[in-house]
């Protein structure tokens, strides 16, 4: 088992997602989206493309093609290869947070601050505005996340609500639920199984859900606490920090969190305990992915967030980490 950093950004980073051939999807503040190649003995930034602003979320089509939203309100199409970008469906009003794409059914799905989220029917061919749909949420749209083999998206709104949408029908909301974390949603992670979700929340919390509404699987939910001090301050308080990124490995019950504290954990999600937690990172831990084809590395985006409380203060910069996986019995 290892771990190494693969690159130090100006800025910080809003989304790293894995993709086909050990190729690693980086998008972040400073408007650029970055492609690299991981491996053990050899890892190399393969390019790298400006967007028209900064970028919150990032996710792979087909065909070396990715997409991006930020906060210009653009969904832009841009081809890994080329080099070319491609501005795509309606702008919305506000801000980008989220975009998903399911590249079985040509589907780009953009969630916004605007409290709308937007369907792209690429099949129309890209830029062609009539090929999209917009449809009003109950709250701004904060997280969002599809498994690659699920037919349901997954919203984190305002107000603590969770959203489940069918891209088979999307002009309503499959399911509504509150949130069983008390405080506002950070990140929703689908499963690779497509059978359900987590939820983490701004004050050190994880929820584990499952979409199927019988009695006997909600009866298998379940929320815990992490990413807390052991000990109590000089006041007596338990400073909590938020779970800023969740990733479920694709082979076993195990996933990982990581959070404001800089720490990464990694939990058996079936007998509900912690299996792991790894030596801090150098700021906090902003994003997480994990490998989808073999299950053996998993990245690690790490930022400072001092800003929220000091935004006055120098920043120290992003920087991007892989772990290995490679023998941890998974």
């Amino acid at each position: 088992m290892s771990i190494i950093q693969i690159d130090a950004l100006p800025d910080l980073i809003s989304k790293v997602t894995w993709g086909p051939q050990k190729h690693l999807l980086v998008s972040s503040w400073d408007t650029k989206l970055r492609l690299y190649s991981v491996s053990h003995d050899n890892s190399r930034q393969v390019t790298e493309v400006s967007a028209s602003s900064p970028i919150l979320d990032c996710c792979w089509g087909d065909n070396g093609v990715a997409f991006t939203g930020g906060l210009a309100g653009v969904v832009e199409a841009i081809d890994l290869q080329a080099g070319e970008l491609l501005s795509i469906g309606q702008q919305h009003a506000d801000a980008i947070s989220s975009v998903v794409c399911d590249a079985g059914n040509n589907l780009i799905v953009s969630g916004s601050w605007d409290k709308n989220l937007q369907f792209i029917d690429a099949r129309g061919g890209f830029g062609n505005k009539d090929s999209s749909m917009m449809i009003p949420t109950a709250g701004k749209v904060y997280t969002m996340d599809k498994a690659t083999n699920s037919n349901y998206v997954v919203c984190g709104l305002g107000n603590r609500q969770i959203h489940i949408y069918d891209i088979r029908n999307m002009g309503q909301v499959f399911q509504r639920r509150d949130s069983s974390l008390k405080f506002m949603t950070r990140k929703v992670r689908s499963m690779p199984d497509g059978k359900g979700y987590a939820n983490t929340s701004i004050e050190g919390r994880v929820a584990v859900e499952w979409f199927d509404p019988s009695p006997e699987v909600q009866a298998q939910k379940y929320a815990f606490k992490c990413h807390r001090a052991k000990e109590p301050d000089a006041q007596g308080r338990i400073e909590v920090h938020p779970v800023n990124g969740v990733a479920f490995h694709p082979a076993t019950p195990a996933f990982f969190t990581g959070g404001s504290d800089g720490v990464v954990y990694c939990w058996d999600g079936k007998q509900r305990r912690r299996l792991k937690q790894y030596p801090h990172m150098p700021t906090s831990v902003m994003g997480l992915d994990v490998d989808s084809t073999s299950g053996d590395m998993l990245a690690i985006a790490c930022a400072d967030d001092s800003f929220k409380e000091n935004p006055n203060g120098a920043l120290a910069k992003s920087s991007l980490h892989v772990r290995f996986l490679d023998g941890e019995g998974l």
